[in-house]
């Protein structure tokens, strides 16, 4: 939300409210997380309150960083990875970016070895979808032991641009390079399943979310979230569902409330733009889903028709 930022006290009450109402995790992202002076401090105060705190950042100032970070009891992260390198550097358009990101990984692993949590998060478009990159940032994580996840770009969300003619949006003429990167996944899956998490009936239904968009009919469970914008705003979820905005009622008066309530089970019927966000849990959890991807062979459709409208795309969830 360019120009908009929580105030500090905003922050600390919405932390204090996420305890009251037995929120396990917040996700601490942005814009740019370790951008904000105070960030150390929210750590800190969610800790004492009961909340475990994730942050997702770029890394460029995570060396920098990270001390005073791990003092306030920071223990787990996750880093958006848009390419090896120069492919980097040009995705976010800032030369020598990627090694910053390397050096921090470095850094945090240099110092606390395994005590910190890091996850890459592989955003696949179609400048990325190819098994041979994908293997790249694969090596990438087993050379720091890095927690490794697939991110699909969004068609329903509002933080990425697509570029001139929807270049990052898939298209049918892609099938055939999705289906390669699901079977490298699924390679990756079997080589390291304690760094790669996701369960294979997912990773095989990953061709159908990336083509078939809002046509892909598989239960929300956003109801076990809540996000919160830069401006206040509370949504049940990133892309819908909106219900008040915190400087008018307190996050404990929003959560469980008729309106609430009401959205969760609007969600879980699609009654919204039919993104793909949380698909590991959706797919695992939806009978008819665990039993059309969940077979060794099979499981993929024909390329389907992609449909019109606005991509973006990227990542979770609080201030």
């Amino acid at each position: 939300m360019p120009n908009e930022q929580l105030t500090s006290e905003a922050v600390y009450g919405l932390l204090a409210d996420a305890a009251a109402v037995g929120f396990p995790t917040v996700r601490l992202y942005g814009g740019e997380p370790l951008l904000h002076p105070n960030l150390p401090q929210f750590v800190e105060y969610a800790i004492g309150v009961g909340v475990k705190p994730v942050i997702t950042t770029n890394a460029i100032l995570l060396e920098k960083r990270l001390e005073e970070l791990y003092r306030a009891g920071l223990r787990s992260m996750s880093i958006g990875y848009y390419g090896y390198a120069d492919r980097y550097d040009e995705y976010v358009a800032r030369k020598g970016a990627f090694s910053h990101l390397e050096r921090s990984v470095a850094a945090v692993r240099n110092k606390y070895g395994m005590g910190v949590d890091v996850q890459i998060n592989y955003l696949l478009t179609r400048q990325t979808c190819s098994a041979d990159l994908l293997s790249q940032a694969w090596q990438f994580a087993q050379r720091y032991r890095l927690f490794f996840q697939v991110d699909l770009v969004h068609y329903s969300l509002p933080y990425f641009s697509e570029g001139p003619n929807r270049e990052l949006q898939f298209t049918a003429s892609d099938h055939s390079n999705l289906l390669s990167v699901a079977q490298r996944l699924l390679e990756i899956k079997t080589e390291a399943p304690d760094l790669f998490l996701e369960s294979p009936a997912s990773i095989r239904s990953i061709p159908d979310w990336a083509l078939q968009g809002p046509a892909m009919q598989v239960p929300c469970d956003a109801y076990k979230m809540l996000w919160v914008g830069a401006d206040g705003s509370v949504r049940l979820c990133y892309a819908a569902f909106p219900l008040g905005n915190i400087y008018q009622t307190p996050l404990r008066q929003i959560f469980g409330a008729p309106e609430h309530r009401a959205a969760c089970g609007q969600a879980f019927k699609l009654e919204c733009p039919h993104c793909h966000c949380e698909r590991g849990s959706r797919i695992d959890s939806h009978l008819a889903s665990r039993f059309r991807y969940g077979r060794i062979t099979g499981g993929y459709t024909r390329p389907p028709t992609v449909p019109s409208g606005n991509l973006p795309g990227a990542l979770p969830i609080l201030p």
